[in-house]
């Protein structure tokens, strides 16, 4: 009778492991894709991939199989591969719905939270960096503009909505990686040369590039801003935090403040 030489670590009837790991933007690992092992229409195993983009299943034998990964919910993967007890496969993702940046994979869709709330944070494809825009408003005590002839006029302080706009650009051959700035604009209050926090009831459009400044006849610039540069501490799934440090020039206080976490 003929004897069968089993792989090692693998035992009659009990199968064995295997290793899938999956990236994008190269080497850049996938956290939280769900990856399923299939025999014909047979799954034989599935998990989800960890903080390194690896996941280990235990297959019925080696063999050849159909691997299916999905990430959020759409899958992004399907073909028939050759799995090894022990061994381990790379599924290489395209890039669609990514940035490649400096060794990172962005995805287009992130989202903004600082102390005033969260918001929409949008990759915007036509600039010469990578670049992402959000922004919302803040409410706080703030003077509307009039322009009577094109002539400048600041209306009373009131309680009322001053724009913020944040952008986050990635820079691949700097060291941090990704520069983020949070902007406001400021006019004169009534009758003096005192600043005051220009209010803007002007909403926000998502995937546009997120601008805050009086009209031209009031100056320029009145544009304050606060800003740092950092890289992220997971690049699986993405998230980035730090706390915004005003520029010397600034002529108002920051409106909002604190730190902020840009995340996938």
């Amino acid at each position: 009778m003929g004897l069968t030489r089993l792989q090692p670590g693998a035992c009659c009837g009990c199968g064995c492991n295997t290793t899938i790991c999956v990236v994008q933007c190269g080497s850049v690992p996938v956290y939280g894709a769900s990856v399923v092992v299939a025999s014909g229409s047979t799954t034989v195993a599935s998990g989800t991939t960890g903080s390194g983009g690896c996941v280990t299943l235990s297959i019925p034998s080696a063999g050849s199989y159909t691997v299916q990964v999905t990430v959020s919910g759409t899958m992004v993967y399907n073909a028939s591969r050759t799995l090894s007890c022990n061994g381990t496969i790379t599924v290489a993702l395209s890039a669609s719905g990514l940035v490649c940046c400096g060794g990172y994979a962005i995805p287009y869709n992130l989202t903004l939270t600082d102390a005033g709330g969260s918001l929409s944070f949008v990759y915007y494809p036509s600039y010469y960096y990578p670049i992402w825009y959000g922004g919302h408003a803040v409410t706080r005590e703030s003077c509307t503009i009039s322009t009577p002839n094109d002539i400048c006029v600041s209306n009373p302080p009131s309680s009322g909505p001053v724009r913020i706009c944040y952008q986050m650009i990635c820079y691949a051959g700097d060291s941090p990686r990704f520069a983020i700035q949070r902007a406001w604009s400021w006019v004169y209050e009534p009758g003096t040369l005192t600043p005051i926090w220009y209010q803007d009831p002007t909403g926000f459009v998502a995937g546009l590039p997120c601008a805050t400044a009086p009209p031209a006849s009031c100056g320029s610039p009145l544009t304050d801003t606060s800003s740092f540069s950092a890289n992220p501490s997971s690049t699986s799934p993405f998230v980035l935090s730090g706390t915004p440090a005003a520029a010397p020039s600034n002529a108002t206080a920051d409106p909002v403040g604190g730190s902020i976490v840009i995340s996938a």
